[in-house]
C-alpha cells in the first residue's frame, strides 16, 4: 500500500510538491500530531507556506504547563511560587494545545469555526 500511494503521488507533478515521500508512523495515535509537527517544521523552512490547506481534528491534543500567573486568567487554581524569583507565581496543571478539537454541523458543515476561549471545540451554529 505504502509503495502503490508513493507512486501515485509521484506521478503528480506539482510546483508546490515536487518531493512527495509517504513517512511511515510507528504509533499509529501520534500520526496527526507528527504531521502537524512536520506541517509546522514545513512552514519555518518556507517562509510560512503549509502543506495543509484545512485540517479537522476530532480530538484535542495538549501538554500540561505552568503559566506565569494572572489573577484575572487563573482565578482558582493551583497557584505556585516561583523558587528563583520570589515575586512571581506560576499557575500550574494548565493546558496548551496543540491541536484543538473542531465539530461541524452536518447541515452547515461549510461555516467557518468561530474559536471563543475555553475548551478547544466548536459547537453546532
Amino acid at each position: 500500500m505504502r509503495d502503490t500511494l508513493q507512486q501515485h503521488f509521484q506521478s503528480i507533478r506539482h510546483p508546490n510538491a515536487q518531493a512527495v515521500t509517504i513517512i511511515p508512523c510507528t504509533d499509529p495515535q501520534l500520526v496527526v500530531v507528527r504531521g502537524l509537527l512536520l506541517d509546522r517544521q514545513q512552514k519555518m523552512e518556507t517562509g510560512n507556506m503549509s502543506v495543509l490547506s484545512s485540517r479537522v481534528a476530532r480530538a484535542s491534543y495538549g501538554i500540561i504547563v505552568s503559566e506565569v500567573y494572572s489573577p484575572s486568567q487563573h482565578f482558582n487554581e493551583d497557584v505556585e511560587q516561583d523558587r528563583f524569583e520570589p515575586e512571581k507565581k506560576w499557575a500550574k496543571n494548565q493546558i496548551q494545545w496543540l491541536i484543538k478539537k473542531v465539530r461541524f454541523s452536518r447541515s452547515r458543515a461549510s461555516r467557518p469555526c468561530s474559536h471563543t476561549p475555553g475548551p478547544p471545540a466548536c459547537h453546532g451554529w
